[in-house]
C-alpha cells in the first residue's frame, strides 16, 4: 500500500495491483485517482488476461506456447475500440513492453480509457 499511495501523489492517477488467475486477471487492490474523470476498475472481478495494459504484463511473463494457447481460446474477442484483435499485434506490443519495462493500452475495454503497466515483484 505505501508504493501504490507513493505512486497515486505521484501521478493523480489511479493505481492498481493484479494478478493472474487462470486465463484471467483480477484486481486486488486499487487506489483511485482523486480527479473526477478516472479509470476504476471493480476489485475482484475477472477480467480477460488478453485485454488491457495489466494484461499484457501478464501475458509476457508466459511461455510462447501458452500465449499462443491464449490467443486460441480466446480469439481476441473484441471488448473496447482499442482491443487488440491479432495475434500479430499482441505480439508486437509484448515485444515492445520487454523492451521498455511497460505496457501501455488505448481503449481495450473502454473508449477513452488509457493505462500504464508495470511489473513489480518476484514474478
Amino acid at each position: 500500500m505505501p508504493y501504490m499511495t507513493r505512486l497515486r501523489a505521484a501521478t493523480d492517477e489511479t493505481v492498481g495491483v493484479h494478478v493472474k488467475i487462470g486465463r484471467e486477471r483480477i484486481c486486488i487492490g486499487q487506489l483511485e485517482s482523486p480527479h473526477e474523470l478516472r479509470m476504476r476498475l471493480e476489485i475482484g472481478k475477472p477480467l480477460p488476461i488478453y485485454c488491457g495494459a495489466a494484461s499484457k504484463v501478464h501475458l509476457a511473463a508466459m511461455e510462447p506456447d501458452e500465449i499462443n494457447a491464449v490467443v486460441r481460446e480466446t480469439k481476441l474477442k473484441h471488448l473496447g475500440p482499442g482491443s487488440i484483435r491479432s495475434r500479430s499485434a499482441l505480439m508486437a506490443d509484448l515485444k515492445a513492453l520487454r523492451e521498455s519495462g511497460y505496457a501501455i493500452s488505448r481503449g481495450g475495454q473502454a473508449a477513452g480509457g488509457i493505462t500504464i503497466e508495470a511489473p513489480v515483484g518476484g514474478g
